[in-house]
C-alpha cells in the first residue's frame, strides 16, 4: 500500500432516516454510513470522512457551526468540528465506556449526552473549554427524545416511552449538580377519570399520640424501606392505568415543552410546576357523528377531542391519529408536527381551541423535521431515504430534494468497460444505477420481489 498511496473517499450515497440538521444557511448534513453528507438546497453535494473508531450518534450546533460526532467502540471519544473547513475543534475524552446514545448542543457553548452500557448517564460538558461539569444516572430505559430548552441551557429535558424528566442543573462556582422534575404522566385514555395525584402514594396516616399531636404520614416506599430509584420502580409496579407515551418534543421561548406521543396525544407541561395535561386528544373509532357510541356519553363527562370542536372532514389532514406526532418542531406560526401517516400538520397553539392551521401530505413516513437558521424552510426526512423542502405558509411549495431508497444492499457489479456506470440492488427489490465518477443516481428499477444477488455480463450492458 506504500507504494500505491492511500485511498480517498470519493462519494457515498444514502440515507436511513435519521436526524437531519443544518449546519449553515441553506447547508445541511446527515449521517450516512460512517461519513458525513453534506447537501446544500441547490443539489450541491459533499462528503466527510470520519477517521474515527466506527460512527455513532452525531449532533450540530447550528449556529456555531460545529459538528460533534460520537465514536462507536471501546471508551469512545467525541470529536467536534468546525464547518465548512472540517478543522478539528475539541476531542472530548473518558466520559463513556461503551457506546453513546444520544448528542445534543444548547444554544450556546453547552453539550449534553446520554451514554449506554454500562454507564446510562446524562453527562454535561462545555464543550468550548473540553471541561465535563456533571453527569447523574438515568437508568436503563431507551431514550425517544431529548434537548435543551433553546432559552435556558440549565433545563434538559429527557422522555422514554414511561417518563419524562426535566433535569434542571445548579451551580455554585465552579461545581454542577443535575436535579431532577420528575412529571407525572396523563392518561391515555380521555374517557378514564383519575383522581389527583396529591397523595396517591400516601399510605394511612399513623394517628398522633400523646408525645406528639401530629399525624405521621408514611410513603408507601418508606414502609418498603425502598431508596434511590427503586422508589420510582415501585410507583411504575403499582400504576396500572395505560398512560401516554412520549416519543418527541418542542420547547416554547417561554418554557414550557409540547410532547407528542405515540398514541396521538399532545400534551403540555408546564415549565414552572412541572405539571402535564393533554391538549389533545385523537378522535376514538367509534365518534362519529350521529353515531351511538358518541351519544351515549354525557358532554359533561367527554375529554375534547378533535371532533368536539370541528366536523369529521374526509380529508385525513384535519385530523391527528395514533403515530402522527412522531416529529415536532417550533415555529412563529406554530407547532409543526408529522409522522407515520406522512403528513405535515401546522398546530394552532395560541388559540383557545384546537385547530389544524395547515397541511401538507409528504406521501412517506416523516422521520426527522429541521428548520433552517432563519426558519424559512423546512426539511423533512423520511424512512424511505428521501429528503423534502417545504417553504412553511405555502403548502403547495413541496418539492423533493433528494431520493437515494433505504435498504440493505445485497449486490453489486460494473458493467462493460465502455460503461461509466455501476449496478446495485437491494433485499427489497431496488436495482439502481450509479455514476462512479460523481455518485449521482442515474436510473432505478423495482422488480417487486426480493432481490438476494446481482450478476452484471462483463460483455454486455446486462
Amino acid at each position: 500500500m506504500d507504494n500505491i498511496g492511500t485511498l480517498e473517499l470519493a462519494w457515498s450515497q444514502g440515507y436511513n432516516g435519521g436526524q437531519v440538521y443544518y449546519v449553515d444557511s441553506d447547508v445541511l448534513c446527515y449521517q450516512c454510513g460512517r461519513n458525513i453528507k453534506m447537501v446544500a438546497e441547490d443539489g450541491v453535494e459533499t462528503v466527510f470522512a470520519f477517521k474515527g473508531r466506527g460512527i455513532g450518534p452525531i449532533t450540530v450546533h447550528k449556529i456555531n457551526k460545529h459538528i460533534a460526532i460520537a465514536e462507536q467502540c471501546l471508551n469512545p471519544k467525541i470529536y467536534i468540528y468546525s464547518y465548512p473547513t472540517f478543522r478539528e475543534h475539541v476531542v472530548i475524552e473518558d466520559a463513556a465506556q461503551l457506546e453513546y446514545q444520544k448528542l445534543v448542543f444548547s444554544s450556546s457553548e453547552y453539550m449534553a449526552g446520554l451514554s449506554g452500557l454500562p454507564d446510562f448517564e446524562l453527562i454535561l460538558w462545555n464543550y468550548e473549554k473540553g471541561i465535563k461539569l456533571s453527569s447523574v444516572k438515568v437508568g436503563s430505559s431507551l431514550p425517544t427524545s431529548f434537548s435543551f430548552n433553546p432559552c435556558n441551557w440549565r433545563e434538559i429535558c429527557l422522555t422514554t416511552s414511561d417518563s419524562i424528566t426535566v433535569w434542571i442543573t445548579e451551580q455554585s462556582h465552579d461545581k454542577y449538580v443535575m436535579q431532577p422534575q420528575n412529571v407525572r404522566i396523563p392518561v391515555a385514555d380521555p374517557n378514564c377519570v383519575e383522581d389527583d395525584e396529591k397523595d396517591h402514594d400516601r399510605a394511612p396516616t399513623r394517628a398522633s399520640t400523646r408525645m406528639t399531636r401530629y399525624t405521621v404520614e408514611l410513603p408507601k416506599t418508606a414502609v418498603a424501606g425502598l431508596v434511590g430509584d427503586n422508589t420510582t420502580y415501585l410507583e411504575h409496579i403499582e400504576d396500572t392505568t395505560v398512560r401516554c407515551s412520549p416519543v418527541s418534543q418542542a420547547w416554547t421561548p417561554s418554557g414550557d415543552i409540547y410532547i407528542g406521543c405515540d398514541g396521538g396525544q399532545l400534551i403540555k407541561v408546564n415549565d414552572e410546576v412541572f405539571k402535564a395535561r393533554v391538549i389533545y386528544y385523537p378522535p376514538q373509532r367509534a365518534e362519529t357523528p350521529h353515531s351511538r357510541a358518541s351519544s351515549a356519553v354525557e358532554p359533561s363527562s367527554r375529554k375534547t377531542t378533535l371532533t368536539d370542536i370541528q366536523p369529521v372532514a374526509d380529508d385525513v389532514g384535519n385530523l391527528i391519529l395514533q403515530g402522527c406526532l412522531t416529529t415536532l418542531t417550533l415555529h412563529r406560526k406554530g407547532l409543526y408536527a408529522a409522522g407515520e401517516d406522512g403528513i405535515l400538520r401546522l398546530i394552532d397553539i395560541k388559540g383557545k381551541e384546537f385547530r389544524i392551521l395547515e397541511h401538507c401530505n409528504i406521501g412517506e413516513d416523516v422521520t426527522s423535521l429541521s428548520f433552517s437558521p432563519n426558519y424559512t424552510h423546512l426539511v423533512l426526512g423520511t424512512s424511505t431515504g428521501s429528503l423534502h423542502m417545504y417553504q412553511p405558509g405555502v403548502p403547495d411549495s413541496l418539492k423533493l430534494l433528494k431520493r437515494s431508497h433505504f435498504g440493505d444492499f445485497v449486490g453489486i457489479g460494473c458493467l462493460a468497460q465502455a460503461s461509466d456506470c455501476i449496478i446495485s440492488a437491494r433485499e427489497d427489490g431496488e436495482i439502481q444505477g450509479w455514476s462512479y465518477d460523481k455518485g449521482l443516481l442515474m436510473s432505478s428499477l423495482s422488480v417487486k420481489t426480493p432481490v438476494v444477488s446481482l450478476s452484471c455480463s462483463p460483455i454486455l450492458q446486462i
